[in-house]
């Protein structure tokens, strides 16, 4: 993720292969998840919810991230372990709850393996809706061993 500081220009069209295309999609996604959390809370708080979810800061006024900077909370900002792990756990708590209610299922199978594979694979789809910064992609490492 980068920054213009003048206008963009389009110089020539480039053509993008499949991993291009994965990374225009996920980065349109990101844009998608950024302008409905706006539009829902279009203060700061919103902007605050942005910068959590999808890593972009931009939309925080500046004045709200001197304060934040000020009083030593700017670095909660940056997704790093503590918002990987949230998400991780909550996803692994609440896929092994919702498995183990279908009894059958929980009696057969080991669904506690099935909800580390899910909490795995969404902690993965953050990663990439992140942008995946290297603090980011440290977390993401250290929770997939956790889970693995």
């Amino acid at each position: 993720m980068g920054y213009a500081t003048g206008r963009i220009r389009l110089l020539a069209r480039g053509s993008q292969g499949v991993v291009g295309q994965i990374l225009s999609r996920i980065s349109g996604l990101r844009l998608d998840i950024s302008r409905a959390i706006l539009d829902a809370v279009p203060d700061p708080r919103g902007a605050v919810a942005v910068a959590l979810l999808t890593g972009d800061r931009g939309a925080i006024p500046e004045r709200r991230l001197a304060a934040m900077r000020d009083s030593g909370l700017a670095h909660l900002l940056a997704i790093s372990g503590l918002h990987v792990g949230l998400f991780a756990g909550l996803l692994f708590f609440a896929s092994r709850g919702l498995l183990a209610l279908a009894t059958p299922l929980a009696l057969r199978f080991a669904v506690k393996k099935w909800a580390a594979l899910i909490s795995l694979f969404g902690a993965f789809g953050y990663l990439l809706v992140t942008g995946g910064t290297i603090p980011t992609q440290r977390a993401f490492l250290m929770i997939s061993l956790a889970l693995l």
